[in-house]
């Protein structure tokens, strides 16, 4: 959590100094005559026991001149002292120029993407990026039999053209989801996270978060991590959707939690899971985080590479590039893949 509030002549940064994820928000009110009240609310993972004490995480206050960048370098630079540290491993393809299907949305042939690999290597493109609508089901993660009619084998058919005309394979997918009716809903009702009333908790688009916390989830995940990247040869994957920054709390008897905030701390080790698992294939592997318009938690954006300023609007694009290069560092690539969404979705 941080928040900075500045002025022509002034600001002031308010920021929770914890490495790990923390049940925490800073909320902002306005006061009278351009005043306004900044508070930090933490919610401890446990109860605190009559006569026991308990110790917040520091707090960072910082006044500053200008705009939110050198406060947001700071923080950076005083979890990283905590131990919360960022990339700093980036390799000259992080910042090479990528094409993304989205362009089309949903509605493309695989022809489409074929034709436009000749324009590609002619404009000096290095990547391909397969976005959403490639798949059946969140959780299946099957090739759509509309545009692939052959399934995998259509799909390795692809790829292996993507690589012929000299570009890297990047793949779109969500971790940590399954949608009603996938497999993993019928076979495995029991590994998503449920509220306190027995309900499972809604994710992005019509997915169910499932737990991260669960064993046989995390062994799910890194068995289709090795699919993509060891049967299917992708070089890369694009992580995207709305639900990327957190897990709720996981209420699931079935998971024999000894904290429900389990499935929360977690939440981070599933992706770490994921690029592990992805680097042990291939050493270079990279992995792209767009949290779809939201500001990207610290423990999820310092794990990968190639942050993006994730949707924004046209007023926003500069604004995110600035904050995502003060929070990972001035070295730090940011992928642009749209010029305001505004015009694109009108």
């Amino acid at each position: 959590p941080f928040v900075d509030l500045w002025r022509p002549e002034m600001g002031v940064a308010v920021a929770l100094l914890d490495p790990k994820p923390a049940l925490a928000w800073v909320p902002v009110s306005a006061g009278p005559e351009g005043t306004a009240e900044v508070k930090v609310v933490i919610r401890p993972s446990a109860e605190v026991a009559p006569g026991a004490t308990y110790t917040p995480p520091p707090v960072m206050i910082a006044a500053h001149q200008l705009d939110f960048y050198d406060p947001v370098a700071r923080y950076r630079e005083v979890m990283g002292r905590l131990g919360a540290s960022v990339v700093r491993d980036f390799l000259p393809g992080d910042f090479a120029p990528a094409w993304c299907t989205w362009g089309f949305k949903r509605d493309f042939t695989v022809a489409q993407l074929l034709e436009k690999l000749p324009q590609m290597k002619a404009m000096g493109m290095k990547d391909f990026i397969l976005d959403d609508g490639w798949f059946d089901l969140f959780g299946n993660w099957e090739p759509t039999p509309q545009k692939f009619p052959r399934g995998e084998a259509d799909m390795k058919a692809l790829i292996g053209k993507v690589h012929a005309a000299g570009l890297s394979f990047r793949l779109w997918w969500l971790p940590g989801s399954a949608d009603p009716g996938s497999e993993i809903d019928r076979d495995h009702p029991d590994w998503y996270i449920l509220d306190k009333a027995g309900h499972r908790e809604k994710a992005a688009w019509n997915a169910f978060y499932l737990c991260p916390a669960y064993a046989p989830v995390r062994e799910s995940t890194r068995g289709l991590v090795t699919r993509f990247v060891k049967d299917w040869s992708v070089d890369a994957f694009k992580l995207d959707g709305d639900d990327l920054n957190h897990a709720p709390l996981c209420f699931n008897p079935a998971h024999h939690h000894a904290r429900p905030e389990e499935s929360f701390e977690q939440w981070p080790v599933l992706f770490q899971e994921i690029l592990h698992t992805a680097r042990a294939i291939r050493k270079d592997f990279r992995i792209e985080f767009c949290p779809c318009g939201i500001t990207p938690t610290f423990q999820m954006v310092g794990i990968f590479e190639q942050p993006t300023d994730s949707d924004p609007y046209d007023y926003q694009v500069t604004a995110r590039v600035k904050f995502l290069k003060a929070l990972l560092g001035p070295h730090s690539p940011v992928l642009q893949e749209y010029v305001g969404l505004k015009g694109f979705y009108e």
